[in-house]
């Protein structure tokens, strides 16, 4: 069986297959169809998700037993910093504690694992670290389980992208980037720069909408405001990158992208200066593939046996220090991370086999008596024009359930608006000095409101940016007029900028109710 690599965007989520590194097939399915699934609210979201993939894969014929799973920059946190040089009983505390300085919530509640460069240059450890939200983390693996899948591995998309160089052959020595972008899907873009295929920087773009809004309204798609926008975050992007690296010159750049933006790609990297390539993927697709960036990176998670790079990054098999160890780093697999370690007695084993064997047992004995009297009242059911006479119970219960929640959507538009107007008097009431806004949407659909609030930190000091930022959203988050409307309030983005030759912090505070 050929392998599968999953990739769950923002947009879309793509599942593709390859053999003899070549991309065979693949689904794509968009972001608003799966949460658009009319099941029943008891019904786990893993499970409806799961139930989707499994009409789309057997409707593809793809019935691989085993997949990789590639998740964005909004499900994962790819962190760069240098450290000490460290004995390795020191290592693991000391990262753990380093590493509070540049997310945004605990450490405890991420499953991670890092990778440790020497650089001889500074003469320090270079730390590539990567870490995922637990409960994010389980979701993906239920959907998994859900299919009956085995997982490969669980993979930053910028990582997969960056096996894709492998497929054409592309030397990746030296200092070099890489951009994946996809102005028509408008997916997530990643940029990386690497030292010999380690990553020193990365960052994670998200281009406005704007775009797709006009091209609805028009019928005709205009990427120019997109890729206007793509540039200056670009340039940012770079600036940054030289700041922080002003000894390690970028050598190469090169666009992962559909060929009808390679030339003016091309050109902007040479006004930057820039040794620029396109990676040209298209004769490694079938015919019929057109590119996106969703694609790309969903084949390369495919590619993660056949394709090895240079990062050791494994959130299956993480790194763990276990308590009362601190002579090395033990690796335990992501069990040990979630749950207390277990020790299970084979006799417990076998007598809990046969426990769940008898209730089995007895539970198809029950049902049989039950299964013919459903069949009987099946067969003496009246015929009704509107409704099939060999719908089942649990049929007629969907419909059932689907003309209710039709009369619900009705009465929460009209009785159950949200009014936000004492929460927007708050906020300058609770902005500190050195932060302002720069943006708010909101956006309220059905019974789902999110609310995003943009903005800067100046103290001339990064450390404390990030603590005045985290401030303002636990003020925010302790008012109640916030807490009874929006139970989820995160930190969704941090990211560095210029504003007029000044460094600043940008931030993105993104509220939602409970319900979502």
């Amino acid at each position: 069986m050929n392998p599968l690599g999953i990739y769950f965007g923002p947009r879309m989520v793509c599942i593709a297959e390859s053999k003899n590194k070549l991309l065979t097939n693949s689904i794509s399915i968009p972001q608003s169809r799966i949460m658009g699934q009319d099941f029943q609210d008891k019904i786990p979201e893993e499970i409806k998700i799961s139930i989707l993939f499994k009409e789309e894969l057997k409707r593809a014929h793809m019935d691989s037993q085993e997949a990789s799973i590639i998740v964005s920059g909004r499900d994962l946190i790819i962190r760069t910093f240098d450290m000490p040089v460290l004995p390795q009983s020191e290592l693991y505390n000391a990262l753990t504690f380093e590493v509070r300085k540049y997310i945004p919530f605990r450490v405890e509640d991420l499953v991670f694992d890092f990778q440790v460069l020497f650089d001889k240059s500074i003469k320090k450890n270079f730390i590539l670290f990567a870490g995922i939200k637990k409960d994010i983390l389980h979701k993906y693996l239920a959907i998994l389980k859900q299919l009956s899948m085995k997982p490969a591995n669980i993979d930053y998309s910028g990582f997969s992208i960056l096996r894709l160089l492998s497929v054409p052959g592309i030397n990746q020595r030296g200092i070099t980037a890489i951009v994946d972008i996809d102005f028509v899907e408008e997916d997530e873009i990643n940029f990386m720069v690497l030292q010999n295929g380690f990553p020193l920087f990365s960052r994670d773009m998200v281009l406005p909408s704007e775009s797709t809004l006009e091209s609805v309204k028009t019928g005709k798609f205009d990427v120019s405001l997109s890729m206007d926008k793509f540039k200056s975050e670009l340039r940012v992007s770079l600036d940054f990158y030289h700041r922080k690296f002003p000894s390690k010159k970028i050598e190469r750049i090169f666009f992962v992208c559909s060929n009808e933006f390679s030339e003016e790609l091309l050109a902007f990297a040479k006004e930057r200066n820039l040794n620029a390539q396109v990676v040209n993927l298209k004769k490694f697709f079938p015919k019929s593939a057109a590119f996106s960036s969703s694609l790309c990176k969903a084949y390369g998670g495919s590619l993660s046996k056949a394709i090895k790079t240079n990062i050791r990054i494994d959130l299956l098999n993480t790194k763990f220090r276990k308590p009362g160890i601190t002579e090395k780093v033990s690796r335990t697999g992501i069990v040990s991370q979630i749950l207390p370690e277990l020790k299970l007695s084979p006799k417990a084993a076998v007598a809990g086999g046969l426990i769940c064997a008898s209730v089995f047992a007895y539970g198809i004995f029950q049902r049989i008596p039950l299964e013919e009297e459903t069949r009987r009242l099946i067969s003496i059911r009246p015929k009704v024009s509107t409704v099939k006479a060999d719908l089942s119970v649990q049929d007629l219960t969907v419909f059932n359930t689907k003309l209710k929640k039709r009369i619900e959507s009705l009465k929460k538009t009209f009785n159950n608006r949200m009014y936000v107007t004492p929460l927007l008097n708050m906020i300058p009431k609770l902005l500190p000095d050195g932060l302002w806004l720069t943006g708010l949407t909101y956006r309220c659909e059905s019974d789902k409101a999110e609310m995003t609030i943009r903005g800067m930190a100046y103290f001339n000091d990064a450390d404390k940016e990030m603590q005045a930022i985290n401030q303002f959203r636990s003020e925010f988050q302790t008012k109640k007029e916030v807490s009874e409307k929006f139970g989820n309030i995160e930190i969704s983005s941090v990211d560095h900028g210029m504003l007029k030759k000044t460094a600043v912090t940008n931030f993105t505070m993104t509220l939602r109710n409970s319900k979502e």
